[in-house]
């Protein structure tokens, strides 16, 4: 019996590392492409792409995602305690005003309702924090970008998870710019953190 143990191991541990290696993805576009692409979506005013760009500061928070799924479990945890008959949160105010103003044939929708608007709450402030930041910061870039004619990558620096690029700005007007740009690696794809 050991050794059919010890033999799956070693069989599975390959293949285990094989697939792996089959699902893990390096960046699909380096930071330079992924700059000029930012900067080309800002010019063109194609902000969804140049929010897909952007990095976002909610995606490396795992609090939010906690807390919004924390409020997700505690809102149907509440609504199918509510349904089932137990009542252990028969002091709070909103019990009370459920049982003394719903009749009983009404109660479970009026519970689902408040489970639902619940949950929906909860996913509208994650898209609220996760996206709002991120559509400001872009929209200040590409005010930024106003009057812009061509942007030419000069040099770039990767070190692991962390990216700088120097380009230069052509202006209409004939001016030229030299700036730096810091990319973030966020989920496997580089992001655009600061210009």
């Amino acid at each position: 019996m050991r050794y059919s143990l010890t033999s799956k191991a070693f069989v599975s541990l390959p293949l285990y590392f094989f697939l792996l290696s089959c699902f893990s993805s390096s960046p699909s576009l380096p930071p330079a492409e992924t700059l000029q692409a930012y900067v080309n979506a800002l010019m063109t005013g194609d902000l969804k792409t140049a929010m897909a760009l952007k990095y976002s500061v909610a995606g490396d928070l795992a609090l939010i995602k906690e807390v919004i799924g924390a409020t997700i479990v505690l809102a149907i945890l509440y609504v199918t305690i509510r349904l089932t008959g137990m009542n252990p949160f028969s002091t709070m105010l909103s019990c009370m005003l459920i049982d003394r103003y719903v009749s009983p044939q009404n109660r479970k929708y009026i519970l689902l309702a408040i489970g639902v608007f619940v949950i929906g709450s909860a996913f509208f402030f994650y898209r609220l924090l996760t996206t709002l930041p991120v559509r400001v910061a872009v929209e200040a870039d590409r005010l930024m970008f106003e009057g812009v004619s061509e942007v030419e990558i000069a040099d770039t620096r990767v070190s692991k998870d962390r990216a700088e690029v120097w380009y230069i700005v052509y202006y209409k007007d004939g001016r030229e710019r030299e700036r730096k740009a810091e990319l973030v690696l966020q989920g496997g794809e580089w992001r655009v953190r600061r210009l």
